[in-house]
């Protein structure tokens, strides 16, 4: 559903008046009110003893029979239009959001060129229809083909009759809310599913990284150094056949070793590369906050609060799977370091533009924490491969350096860290090309 505006002439004035309307899927209200307004219109045929019941709806630019009576001499039809501007009954009903009673219009020098009256309708009883917020959906009328003029019984109750039926637009409106609730529920739940499913492939492929890699230094080392004690050994021994084979098995080993230094490199690489996806516009805010979001377990088990600070119409242009891998990992990082052996803490998220040199607009994210904070000896190594901080050796150490791969390959912008030294927390400075 959305909101639209329409013009229509009122009879009296001449004058074209524009009216807010509501334009939506036609089949989302006809499945849920259709057999009921048309009850209802064939019971006001035979109480008003009338040929004509309608429900119309306005649009845009014309006037559409959304339901009629069934009674034997309507001369209208179901999803018939007529052109605004052309001084319907229905038109005056709208535009001076009034009830309109015209008693014989024959007789009546403003009514008797009315567009109505070559359908031999004279006498007509219409009232304004609306949805809950103000906007017109059209009128409920009934129309005569002879003088009639409507007693204040029959004008009462076409009066309640409009506001039951004002009542099931409330509740359409309600209905089709909720229906969008749901919608963008599953939606989200689906990120936060593939969130999840990224986070644990992204921890996953690095420690089983960093376990590999750490023996495997050690192996290449350890082989390197055997190959030099053997070559000694076997030269002062003199025994060239020995030697060779000594020296095959060696070499054997070393090609080894390095393939599978060379596998897991492409390990770093698919982390670093993974879940480029789509490039799209996000209302950052939003974004922002459906992070948090789905992290809300992890916070609240550590007793962490956030806060972000970002103007809700600033609209992002990015890859929005890999700048989700950036802010998980910094966010994880809090969780994991920042916090540890204390009760709680604060994370805080703020957003600003800025122009550059060249003219080109900027992002600038700034992420804080109030955790134990970082080393000043430390900060200029936290971003390469491997890293640990003294003490939390049992940690892959890849985290920023993915964020930092990420963002400086795949996002084409930047990420440092400025941090006071310890037990002032932790900040980094994310900065990102605004893209048209």
């Amino acid at each position: 559903m959305k909101s639209a505006v329409s013009t229509v002439r009122t009879r009296q004035t001449q004058r074209p008046v524009t009216v807010p309307i509501m334009e939506f899927e036609d089949k989302a209200v006809r499945t849920q009110v259709l057999e009921k307004w048309q009850r209802v219109l064939d019971l006001v045929t035979q109480i008003f003893d009338v040929p004509s019941a309608l429900v119309m709806r306005l649009h845009e630019k014309e006037i559409e029979v959304f339901a009629k009576s069934q009674a034997q001499g309507n001369p209208y039809h179901v999803h018939e239009k007529a052109p605004l501007g052309s001084g319907l009954y229905c038109e005056t009903v709208v535009g001076t959001d009034r009830v309109l009673e015209v008693i014989d219009s024959l007789s009546d020098k403003v009514w008797q060129d009315n567009p109505d009256v070559e359908l031999n309708m004279i006498s007509y009883l219409g009232y304004p229809l609306k949805w809950p917020d103000g906007q017109f959906f059209g009128t409920l009328c009934v129309l005569d083909s002879r003088p009639r003029e409507f007693t204040r019984r029959y004008k009462d109750l076409l009066n309640e009759l409009c506001l039951a039926l004002e009542k099931d637009l409330a509740l359409i409106m309600q209905n089709l809310a909720l229906q969008n609730s749901l919608s963008v529920l599953h939606r989200t739940q689906d990120q936060v599913i593939e969130l999840e499913k990224s986070k644990l492939s992204t921890e996953l492929i690095s420690c089983i990284a960093h376990e590999i890699n750490t023996p495997l230094g050690i192996a290449i080392t350890t082989a390197s150094v055997i190959e030099h004690l053997l070559k000694s050994s076997l030269q002062e021994a003199g025994n060239s056949e020995v030697q060779d084979k000594l020296q095959e098995g060696i070499e054997l080993l070393n090609r080894n070793l390095q393939k599978a230094a060379n596998l897991i490199g492409s390990y770093k690489q698919v982390i670093a590369e993974q879940g480029r996806g789509v490039l799209e516009k996000v209302n950052l805010s939003d974004y922002l906050h459906s992070i948090f979001t789905s992290m809300k377990h992890e916070l609240g088990a550590a007793n962490v609060k956030y806060s972000i600070d970002c103007p809700p119409e600033f609209i992002l242009k990015t890859y929005p799977g890999l700048l989700t891998q950036v802010i998980t990992i910094l966010i994880s990082n809090s969780l994991k370091h920042g916090f540890v052996g204390q009760p709680g803490g604060t994370i805080q998220v703020s957003a600003a533009q800025a122009k550059k040199t060249d003219g080109t607009d900027i992002l600038f994210l700034d992420y804080c924490d109030s955790g134990v904070g970082i080393p000043k000896a430390s900060v200029d190594a936290i971003f390469s491969p491997l890293f640990s901080a003294e003490g939390q050796s049992n940690h892959a150490g890849m985290g920023l350096s993915i964020a930092r791969s990420l963002l400086e390959n795949a996002l084409a912008g930047s990420i440092r860290c400025e941090c006071q030294g310890t037990n002032n927390g932790a900040r980094f400075i994310l900065t990102l090309p605004l893209l048209q």
